[in-house]
């Protein structure tokens, strides 16, 4: 099954967003999650939905088994951190405070506002955070991004890594067996294979999105 970026995600009541990123384990080169984007009120809300609960998908919609309020349940994406504080304040020493998020900025000294918490991908411990876009390189050097994987609906491992190029490929798709990559690092792929082997790859057929 197709595992695509900037996907439609439906539950099983209605559509819930977009497919953002996957998390992968480069060990395995198996897909453990999917990032999902909310739409609507939800925008703002990333959530980490495992490929358990994927019923099917195909190359521009992914199908969920649970509801829309049961995806809302789900961990999100990202944690908040408070940072230290850089200032005494209220007799008590810097080191010993956290600030809050909900503090006003500056504007009368211009001053740009920079929230004081820290914003942390919960990704689960031992795999990585792959967009679309990421940078995929070949042996000689960058030879394109990664647009989807392909993925074994029985047991979610990855079979290969759909490759998306500009100027060197013609921006044409072709599709890299996963026995091809070399190494996965955050948001960029290692290839064994030099780009003129990849320039010989049969293309698949662009999508327009």
């Amino acid at each position: 099954m197709d595992i695509s970026i900037n996907a439609n995600v439906y539950c099983s009541d209605g559509v819930c967003g977009k497919t953002i990123r996957v998390i992968i384990d480069p060990i395995k080169k198996k897909l453990t999650h999917i990032v999902v984007q909310g739409k609507g009120l939800e925008a703002g809300i990333e959530q980490l939905v495992p490929v358990q609960k994927i019923k099917e998908s195909t190359a521009d919609e992914i199908h969920l088994t649970c509801s829309y309020q049961e995806f809302l349940l789900l961990d999100n994406y990202y944690e908040y951190d408070y940072l230290p504080g850089d200032e005494d304040l209220f007799d008590y020493d810097g080191s010993e405070m956290l600030m809050h998020p909900y503090v006003l900025p500056d504007f009368e000294y211009g001053v740009e506002y920079e929230p004081p918490y820290a914003k942390i991908a919960r990704v689960p411990h031992g795999e990585l955070g792959v967009r679309r876009g990421a940078k995929v390189h070949a042996v000689d050097g960058v030879v394109g991004q990664v647009d989807e994987f392909l993925v074994s609906p029985d047991d979610h491992l990855i079979s290969h890594l759909v490759l998306r190029e500009g100027h060197f490929l013609g921006k044409k798709l072709v599709t890299i067996p996963v026995s091809e990559i070399k190494s996965v690092k955050e948001d960029q792929v290692f290839l064994k294979l030099d780009k003129q082997t990849i320039k010989k790859l049969p293309a698949v057929p662009l999508r327009k999105r």
